[in-house]
C-alpha cells in the first residue's frame, strides 16, 4: 500500500487531476502493490465544498481494479447551509477531463430538523456545473430525495417527501415555526435611485431591518398559533423545486397533499377531522416582488376554520388565487381570487391590502353566486353572528351579488336575487316568489335605484299580496322612489313616503306617510291572535317622523272603525328603542257601532253608539301615567239603544254599583236585555288613582247608565276613586266572566 498526502487545499480540478494521475503511475510501476491511496485536505469548488477527501485505487493487480472516494463531510453553499451531509463514499467513481463523477455512493445526512444515518448518494463536480442528488434518506417512516444543481451562482433544488406520517409532523412543524425566517428570503433592498445620501441609506437599512423583524415575529406567533400543532393522524406527500442565485430563493414551485389528517392548532381557530387536501403554490421574486399563484382543493373529510365548518360531501371544495406581495412592505396585491364550492356557492375578485399581525384591506372587489341559499346561510353566513337573525331561517332561490371595499369599509354593493322564498321558524319574515335587486353606494352623490317584488310577503303575521317596491339608496340613507299600494288583508296600504336616514352613533331618522283603505279588522284581528272583531280599517296616515329620539305625528290620524272614526292627534314618543320609552297623544271617538265593538267579547252586547276622547295622555314605559278620559252616548244618537244582561253587571261591577244583587232578586233577571237612555263613564288618572265620573250625580253615587223605555235600568257607581291597578284588575275580570269574582 501506497499513501500520499496533500495537506494543501485543491481548489483546481487540473491540479487533482495531475495528484490523481501521478497516484496512477506510482500504483502501476509498482507490482507487489495492490492498493494505493491519496489523501486531499479540501477539494473546493465554485460551490460546494468537500473535507477530509480520500482516493483510492483498489485492487491494481485485478482487471477490474476501483478507483474509491471518501470524504468526511460535503458542505453546501447557502442558502442550504443547514444541510450537511457527512460520512461520504464513492465506490464507483469516474474522473475524465475536469469531471468527477460519482455514480454510486453513500452518505449520511444531517439538518437542524431531521438525520439520516445512511443515503443513497451520487455527485458531479465540473467547475461550471456541480450536481448531487441523495435518495432513501430516512424521514421518519418516509423516505426523502433531494436533487441539487450548481451553475456559477445559479443552484436549483428538488425535492420529494412520501407518506410523512403523523409523529414526524408533529415534531417537524413547531421546529419549522419556531425556527426564524431566515433573512435571504427578504430582499436586501428596495428599488430606489442610484445615488441616495449616506443618512437616507443608513435609515432605509434601518426600516428594512425593522420590517423583518415585525415579518418574522408575525409569521412566526401566527404560524405557530394556527398550524395543526396537535396531530392524531395522517400523512403528507411533498414536493418542492426552488431555484436562486448566491443565497438568495429567486423561484419556488411547492406541492402537498395531506391524506386523512385530524388534528387542531393550539389556539383552537383551525382543525381537521380525516381531511384530504391538496396545495400548490409557485411563485418567483424580481426586483424585490413576489409574484405567485396557488390552488388549494379539499378532497374529503372536514375542515373547519374559525368560524366556518366545511364538509366535502362530494366535489372538492377549491381555492384558488394569484397575485404578488412586497416582503419589505407587506403589500400584497391579490390579481385574482375564488372559493368554490359546488351546488353551494362561488366567491371570486381581486384584493389589495396589508398583512402583518392583522390583514388590512385597502381595496377589494368581490362577486357572490349562489343557486342554494339555504347551505350558504348555514355554512357561511350563520356562523359569523353569536345570534344569527337567520338562524331558523330557511330560504331558496338564486343570488348574485357583488360588493366593492375601500379602507376596510364597504363601498358598493349589488345584490339580485330570483325565485326567492323565505320561510322564517319564528314567523318574523315569509316571501314567496321573490325577486329584485338590491343597489347600494356610500357615495352620498350617487343615489342608486333598486326593486323588490313578491307574489306574498309576511311580516309579523301580517300578509301582502303581490307588489313592486322601488326605492333608491346612498350612504347610510334610502327613500321610497314611488308611491306604492301594498294589498293587505282585503284592502291595501298606500305608502306616499318613506325616507331612513341613518346616524353615527345615534339611532336614524325615520318619516312615513300614507293611507289605509279598507282593512278587514276581522282578518287583522285572527292574524295578531287577538279576540276576531268585525268590520274594516281605513284612514289616512299624515307625516311621520322620528327624529333625535323622538316620534312626532304631523297632523292627525284618521282612522275609520266600527262605522265610526278615531282621530289620533299630537302624538309625541320619546325614547321608543330605549328600555323607557314615554308617549303622548290626544285621542277622540266618533259615532262608533258599539253593536260591532261587543259582538266579539265577552263583555256583553250593547247597541247604539260611543263616542270620547282621550286627553293629555302620557304613557311611560307603555304604562299609562296620567289621561283624562270620556266615553258614552252622543248627543244626537237616533239609534236603538239596548243593553244586554251580562253588559249590566259587568259595567256595574267596574264603577262599585249594585245592579248584580239587583237583577238577581227581582223580575228584572228574567229580561235578557233592557233599554237605556244613555251610558257614560269618564275617569281622570293622576298619581296612580283614577278619578271615575258618571252621566250624572244621584244621591251618594253618579248614572254609569240611564234608563229608557221598558224593560229599563238605570245602573249607579258609588266608588269615586280606584287605584288604577284595581281598576285594570276589574276590566280583565269582566273580559273573562267565567274567571270573575264578585265581592
Amino acid at each position: 500500500m501506497i499513501y500520499f498526502v496533500c495537506q494543501n487545499q485543491v481548489t483546481h480540478l487540473t491540479i487533482l487531476r495531475f495528484l490523481y494521475s501521478f497516484l496512477l503511475l506510482i500504483a502501476y510501476s509498482a507490482n507487489a502493490v495492490d492498493t494505493a491511496s491519496l489523501d486531499v485536505s479540501k477539494i473546493t469548488g465554485t460551490t460546494l465544498q468537500l473535507e477530509g477527501v480520500k482516493l483510492s485505487l483498489d485492487g491494481i493487480n485485478n482487471k477490474n481494479s476501483q478507483f474509491i472516494l471518501s470524504a468526511t463531510k460535503l458542505i453546501l453553499p447557502k442558502p442550504f447551509n443547514d444541510l450537511l451531509l457527512a460520512d461520504i463514499r464513492c465506490d464507483n467513481l469516474i474522473w475524465d477531463q475536469n469531471n468527477i463523477d460519482c455514480r454510486h455512493g453513500s452518505a449520511s445526512v444531517k439538518s437542524v430538523y431531521w438525520q439520516s444515518p445512511s443515503t443513497d448518494f451520487t455527485f458531479h463536480l465540473n467547475p461550471k456545473l456541480s450536481t448531487f442528488r441523495f435518495a432513501n434518506a430516512r424521514l421518519g417512516d418516509s423516505r426523502l430525495t433531494l436533487n441539487a444543481e450548481f451553475k456559477g451562482k445559479d443552484w436549483q433544488i428538488q425535492a420529494e417527501a412520501k407518506r410523512v406520517n403523523k409523529a414526524l409532523l408533529t415534531k417537524l412543524l413547531p421546529l419549522l415555526v419556531a425556527k426564524k425566517m431566515p433573512n435571504k428570503l427578504i430582499p436586501s433592498k428596495a428599488r430606489r435611485p442610484k445615488e441616495v445620501p449616506a443618512v437616507q441609506a443608513y435609515d432605509e437599512r434601518k426600516q428594512r431591518t425593522a420590517f423583518r423583524a415585525e415579518l418574522v415575529e408575525g409569521l412566526n406567533t401566527n404560524l405557530y398559533n394556527t398550524i395543526l400543532t396537535q396531530i392524531k393522524n395522517g400523512s403528507l406527500n411533498l414536493s418542492a423545486t426552488l431555484s436562486g442565485r448566491d443565497d438568495k430563493v429567486l423561484t419556488f414551485d411547492l406541492t402537498a397533499q395531506v391524506e386523512g389528517i385530524t388534528g387542531q392548532s393550539v389556539d383552537g381557530k383551525l382543525a381537521a377531522e380525516n381531511t384530504n387536501l391538496q396545495f400548490h403554490i409557485q411563485g418567483s421574486t424580481k426586483n424585490g416582488l413576489w409574484h405567485w399563484q396557488g390552488e388549494s382543493r379539499l378532497l374529503g373529510g372536514a375542515l373547519y376554520v374559525e368560524p366556518v365548518y366545511l364538509e366535502v360531501a362530494g366535489q372538492p371544495i377549491s381555492v384558488n388565487a394569484q397575485g404578488t406581495i412586497n416582503l419589505i412592505t407587506n403589500f400584497t396585491d391579490i390579481q385574482s381570487f375564488s372559493l368554490q364550492q359546488p351546488d353551494v356557492m362561488r366567491v371570486s375578485g381581486s384584493a389589495q391590502g396589508f398583512f402583518r399581525n392583522k390583514i388590512h384591506v385597502d381595496k377589494a372587489d368581490i362577486d357572490l353566486q349562489s343557486a342554494t341559499l339555504q347551505d350558504l346561510l348555514t355554512t357561511y353566513i350563520n356562523p359569523f353572528f353569536t345570534e344569527s337573525p337567520f338562524a331558523n331561517v330557511k330560504a331558496f332561490g338564486t343570488l348574485n351579488a357583488r360588493f366593492s371595499v375601500v379602507q376596510q369599509a364597504l363601498t358598493d354593493a349589488a345584490v339580485n336575487f330570483a325565485d326567492l322564498t323565505i320561510d322564517d321558524e319564528n314567523g318574523r319574515l315569509t316571501v314567496k316568489d321573490g325577486d329584485g335587486s338590491i343597489n347600494w353606494s356610500n357615495d352620498l352623490l350617487e343615489k342608486k335605484q333598486s326593486e323588490l317584488a313578491w307574489q306574498s310577503l309576511s311580516i309579523k303575521g301580517l300578509p301582502i299580496d303581490a307588489a313592486t317596491l322601488n326605492f333608491a339608496s346612498w350612504g347610510n340613507a334610502f327613500q321610497l322612489a314611488h308611491k306604492v299600494k301594498l294589498p293587505v288583508l282585503n284592502g291595501s296600504i298606500a305608502v306616499d313616503k318613506f325616507s331612513w336616514q341613518a346616524k353615527s352613533g345615534d339611532e336614524p331618522d325615520v318619516s312615513f306617510a300614507g293611507r289605509m283603505d279598507n282593512l278587514s279588522l276581522e282578518q287583522l284581528t285572527k292574524k295578531m291572535g287577538w279576540t276576531p272583531l268585525s268590520g274594516n280599517i281605513s284612514g289616512q296616515i299624515p307625516g311621520v317622523t322620528y327624529h333625535n329620539k323622538v316620534l312626532s305625528l304631523g297632523g292627525e290620524l284618521l282612522i275609520k272603525v266600527f262605522d265610526g272614526t278615531i282621530k289620533i292627534s299630537q302624538l309625541k314618543s320619546s325614547g321608543l328603542f330605549s328600555g323607557y320609552p314615554r308617549l303622548e297623544s290626544e285621542i277622540e271617538l266618533d259615532n262608533l257601532d258599539l253593536e260591532q265593538l261587543t259582538s266579539k267579547f265577552e263583555f256583553g252586547a250593547i247597541t247604539g253608539r260611543l263616542s270620547g276622547f282621550v286627553k293629555n295622555l302620557v304613557l311611560e314605559n307603555w304604562h299609562p301615567v296620567s289621561f283624562y278620559a270620556w266615553f258614552g252616548t252622543p248627543v244626537d244618537d237616533d239609534s236603538s239603544h239596548k243593553i244586554s244582561q251580562k253588559a249590566v253587571k259587568n259595567i256595574a261591577n267596574i264603577g262599585g254599583g249594585a245592579a248584580s244583587d239587583l237583577l238577581s232578586r227581582s223580575f228584572l233577571s228574567f229580561f235578557e236585555t233592557f233599554r237605556y237612555d244613555k251610558i257614560g263613564m269618564g275617569c281622570y288618572l293622576h298619581d296612580g288613582t283614577c278619578q271615575l265620573m258618571g252621566l250624572e250625580a244621584e244621591g251618594q253615587g253618579y248614572y254609569l247608565i240611564k234608563g229608557g223605555l221598558l224593560p229599563r235600568i238605570d245602573v249607579l257607581g258609588y266608588n269615586p276613586r280606584v287605584n288604577w291597578d284595581v281598576l285594570v284588575e276589574r276590566l280583565k275580570r269582566v273580559a273573562t266572566p267565567e274567571q270573575a269574582i264578585i265581592k
